[in-house]
């Protein structure tokens, strides 16, 4: 049976701590969702980090170049 589809969060942070953008990303587990979520924090440098959510559950947060 395949894994369900689950819609994260992504929470692009900005120097002073606030959320500065958005997206809605479906994925099939936490892990691939915080993958996914390195690697678009890699992308955008002008973040400081990256939170990825599950409704009201926090699944991680990456800081910009770890």
């Amino acid at each position: 049976m395949p894994a369900a589809i689950r819609a994260y969060r992504f929470y692009f942070i900005d120097d002073g701590g606030s959320i500065a953008h958005a997206h809605d990303i479906d994925s099939s587990s936490d892990q691939e969702a915080s993958e996914r979520a390195a690697s678009m924090l890699r992308d955008q440098p002008r973040f400081t980090a990256i939170e990825v959510w599950d409704r009201a559950r926090r699944v991680c947060r990456h800081p910009q170049g770890a």
